[in-house]
């Protein structure tokens, strides 16, 4: 069961080993339609996006509390990201030295990118990277970095990630 309030995001994606799919991202597993055809993914993509946000409209206004609760979602209702990349924070940089490493999900919103961690490392608190403190970015070998200024939150350094295949 996935819970749409606790939902990161909604993408499309298109390769051509999956085809046109539609990915949903919850915070500890992600969920993937798979679309005969591009219009297809459109559809099921603006359907997803629009049930996520009545979902949180809904909470915002109390009418989507429920008793009934597991308690499944750890993260506070927030407005959709508009971006979400499955990533592997890499021992290196930032990553190491503030003990990154791991699975996350990358985030991205209108002013910040949020590396909200996923599996064994889940329990440890979001980390909030303006994008005001993203000094520069790229990528090497495989891999993409961000470099951080000194007004980051975690201090200035690098943090590495593998973006997983989709």
């Amino acid at each position: 069961v996935i819970y749409l309030r606790c939902c990161l995001g909604v993408s499309r994606i298109s390769s051509a080993r999956r085809g046109h799919t539609v990915a949903l991202y919850a915070k500890d597993q992600t969920v993937v339609l798979v679309a005969e055809e591009q219009w297809g993914q459109e559809e099921w993509y603006l359907a997803v996006k629009k049930l996520i946000e009545e979902e949180r409209k809904d909470d915002e206004c109390g009418e989507g509390f429920s008793e009934e609760d597991d308690g499944y979602c750890t993260l506070p209702a927030a407005p959709l990201f508009r971006e979400v990349w499955p990533v592997t924070v890499k021992a290196r940089g930032l990553g190491c030295s503030k003990s990154l490493t791991g699975e996350s999900r990358l985030c991205l919103t209108a002013s910040s990118l949020i590396l909200v961690r996923v599996g064994v490392s889940s329990d440890l608190p979001s980390v909030t990277m303006p994008l005001l403190s993203v000094r520069r970015f790229g990528h090497l070998e495989g891999s993409f970095y961000l470099e951080l200024g000194r007004s980051a939150p975690s201090g200035a350094g690098e943090v590495w990630m593998e973006a997983q295949d989709q």
